[in-house]
């Protein structure tokens, strides 16, 4: 997995269509999320082997970069 974190005074969004057939229906309004860290993620074959361990080490990256910048908004945002 990679990922690519922006501490972040805003970041606005919108959902145009689903990504996968199971995801769960959503407004297509633009959303806004103050002071956050963006976490951008990009998943690869490689982390289909041991998918629970990726997720742990993930978990634990995102969590230790939110405390450096005190940032107490998490925005996760797919990346390809």
């Amino acid at each position: 997995m990679r990922i690519l974190t922006l501490h972040s005074d805003f970041i606005k969004f919108a959902a145009k269509k689903k990504a996968i057939d199971d995801a769960e229906t959503v407004e297509k309004a633009e959303h806004e999320v103050n002071e956050c860290l963006v976490v951008l993620s990009s998943v690869e074959k490689r982390d289909e082997a041991n998918p629970d361990a990726v997720v742990k080490r993930y978990i634990a990256e995102v969590e230790d970069i939110a405390k450096k910048v005190n940032a107490a908004k998490i925005v996760i945002y797919p990346y390809v």
